[in-house]
């Protein structure tokens, strides 16, 4: 049997105690959220009728780390930490140099990453006697996951589901309504929203826009017996997905390895931001030189071809106005398979890293998206959401850029859902109906007619097409008649710390406060940065109507994975002398994952399935996720209620996701990572001096 090591685990010690606000690190703050009628900038009193305090003050707070409820990580280790795993056979398939590893977060009960922050969110509400909770779902990842989440606290939910998943995903409809969540399908007669919108067009398949409108209407108007959650877009939400890019940290250093490149699809942006703010953290305070990726399909293209820009976070304007990349409120998307990434904006964090320099954005059409999801699931047996797809077809790119280039790249990406309730879309593409879709450029042009102008901004200019995408992305790549071999014929690594952390880790019992130390030291250790944030923007200028969304980004260093086994003592000797200065405690082989994984503790999802700016904006990923199962994450929302027209989701800066600190074994000098303090020495005011 072969020796190569395909799946990194941690035990549950090391599940992050803190999440990481990368809001604390951002080289400049984020603009303000506005209130939608008098656009001036909202406050705590503005939100109080959609979000709990507590949300409210992480949706705001500029402290680099927060810790987990105690309650909630109980309520993790259900699933977490979640696998590392080493895509060898797909290596093979293409046969390139590159090593490709990716984070598994479909072994979670609601198939997502969506439950990280559902979880969260549930325990805060009913902390404060909340009654129930109101939220909208686009591929239906964040409301299965709201649904669990509100059944494990003894609260009701209601849930506004895109009414084109809503007929296009039965099942999934039926897992929330398992759970005992309400569910409605959006535009509806339930709201005056709704009933506005069918007013406009009785036969309106919906968006995520108009699900958040009826999902904001009723919780601003139930007298604070319900209250609002988003599955992505908001500051709190993307940071509370922190926790994945944490535990890929700790695994990755077991591996012997670290990313050149680090993809992530985005819909809102929480699955994008739980994967890459840690590493965007290591690139913006520890100079390393880690690629971000962000993923969106070319049918919904606010990053590649939106304007950033003030904008409403739902199509009623009911939710605060956040600086974003937009295709306009009103923009109701194509009826594309990947419902979870099909909201009309992006996170608010996500859109001001992309304006920095700090994440390239690339778009991707349907047929080479599920091209490269069939040649996934033949060659690793996963079967991925639509959502997440667009991400394997992106890292294709990758890995045969890196085989023409005769390079060893490093790549990593989040799988953040499966897509057993989906194959309805992978039958559709096998009889050969689906077909690509690309926004066109005057339909975005007529919609930004109506996006609100904000005195004192700049006037809002549309990036031209996006470049022609490389050969290498051919969709047909993607779909191989057979699945790779398993590990024959890989080039054989060995993991150092992994085996002998594997073979030799303590009881689960006896580590725990070792690892829960050093997750905590891992966490505070690795502060990180990347000075490098410069990327060029798109122009601007009127583009043509053909729009080709494929980007394709160019590699960054070379990661060397290689490990050397032998040193499993060495290492451990090593780690325990780092342990003794900066106070990481570590346990024999386990020490470096203890380590690590508190260094990360905590990431933030959106979520693929689901990110953003504004409370009343979901990316879709995991249902109005923003990333994740659309658009997930940031943003906040106003108070009064009277006109249902200035009902306010959360509109709040984005709190960051902590990202692990980027530590690599003494024994292991290929990896080219900056050493970094021990728990004890490390505080928060570190980075700032650096």
């Amino acid at each position: 049997m072969s020796d190569e090591i395909v799946r990194f685990d941690l035990p549950q010690s090391a599940i992050p105690t803190r999440w990481y606000n990368i809001q604390a690190d951002l080289p400049r703050p984020l603009p303000p959220v506005l209130h939608p009628a008098t656009h001036k900038p909202v406050g705590p009193d503005d939100l109080a009728p959609l979000f709990p305090m507590a949300l409210i003050g992480q949706e705001v707070s500029q402290e680099r780390f927060i810790d987990i409820p105690e309650e909630v990580r109980e309520i993790y280790k259900l699933w977490r930490p979640t696998p590392l795993l080493r895509a060898r056979r797909l290596e093979k398939a293409l046969d390139t140099p590159a090593h490709i590893y990716f984070k598994y977060e479909g072994v979670s009960p609601s198939g997502s990453h969506k439950l990280n922050t559902a979880v969260a969110q549930a325990y805060y509400n009913k902390m404060e006697g909340v009654q129930g909770l109101t939220t909208e779902t686009g591929a239906g990842q964040w409301g299965t996951a709201l649904s669990i989440a509100s059944q494990f606290f003894g609260l009701e939910c209601i849930v506004y589901m895109v009414k084109v998943s809503y007929q296009q995903k039965p099942y999934r409809r039926a897992i929330i309504q398992s759970f005992g969540a309400q569910v409605t399908p959006s535009p509806s007669d339930t709201t005056e929203a709704g009933r506005r919108f069918l007013a406009e067009n009785p036969e309106s398949t919906g968006s995520l826009g108009m699900a958040i409108s009826e999902a904001v209407e009723v919780a601003a108007t139930s007298g604070g017996k319900y209250k609002y959650a988003l599955g992505s877009v908001l500051n709190h939400v993307l940071m509370h997905q922190t926790i994945i890019g944490q535990e890929a940290l700790l695994q990755l250093r077991r591996a012997d390895a670290y990313p050149d490149v680090v993809i992530g699809c985005t819909g809102g942006g929480s699955n994008f931001a739980g994967i890459a703010f840690p590493f965007i953290r290591n690139n913006l305070n520890h100079g390393t030189k880690t690629r971000i990726v962000a993923v969106e399909p070319a049918a919904c293209p606010s990053l590649t071809r939106g304007a950033y820009t003030y904008d409403y976070g739902d199509t009623a304007g009911m939710a605060p106005m956040v600086k974003m990349h937009t295709l306009g409120a009103n923009f109701v998307p194509a009826p594309l398979h990947a419902g979870g990434l099909r909201y009309h904006g992006m996170a608010s964090i996500i859109s001001e890293l992309v304006d920095q320099g700090l994440v390239d954005a690339v778009a991707i059409p349907q047929l080479e998206v599920f091209g490269g999801a069939l040649k996934f699931l033949r060659s690793e047996g996963i079967v991925p959401a639509p959502e997440p797809s667009h991400a394997v077809a992106a890292v294709i790119r990758e890995a045969l850029a890196a085989k023409e280039a005769g390079e060893k790249r490093t790549i990593l990406f989040n799988l953040c859902g499966h897509g057993h309730f989906d194959m309805a879309a992978y039958d559709a593409y096998l009889k050969g109906e689906l077909t690509d879709y690309e926004y066109p450029q005057e339909a975005i042009e007529a919609a930004m007619e109506r996006v609100p102008r904000i005195e004192g901004q700049p006037e809002i200019i549309l990036p031209g097409p996006p470049p022609a995408a490389p050969a290498a992305a051919s969709p047909e790549a993607a779909a191989p008649e057979d699945a790779a071999p398993a590990d024959d014929g890989v080039e054989a690594e060995a993991a150092p710390a992994e085996s002998a952390g594997d073979e030799a880790a303590p009881s689960e019992e006896d580590e725990a406060p070792a690892e829960s130390e050093a997750a905590e030291a891992a966490a505070d250790d690795g502060d990180t940065a990347s000075d490098d944030a410069g990327a060029g923007d798109e122009a601007s200028d009127e583009a043509s109507d053909e729009a080709s969304d494929e980007a394709s980004d160019e590699a960054s260093d070379e990661a060397s994975e290689e490990a050397t086994d032998e040193a499993s003592d060495e290492a451990s000797d090593e780690v325990d002398a780092e342990a003794a200065d900066g106070g990481e405690a570590a346990d024999d082989g386990d020490d470096e994952v203890e380590a690590a994984d508190t260094s990360d503790d905590d990431d933030g999802d959106e979520a693929a399935d689901d990110g953003g700016e504004e409370a009343a904006t979901d990316d879709g990923d995991g249902d109005g996720d923003g990333d994740d199962d659309g658009s997930d994450d940031d943003e906040a929302a106003s108070a009064e209620v009277e006109a249902p027209a200035v009902n306010q989701p959360p509109a709040v800066e984005a709190p960051s996701v902590p990202a692990p600190p980027v530590l690599a074994p003494p024994s292991i000098p290929a990896i080219e990572v900056p050493d970094l303090p021990g728990f004890e020495d490390f505080d928060d005011e570190d980075d700032e001096e650096e």
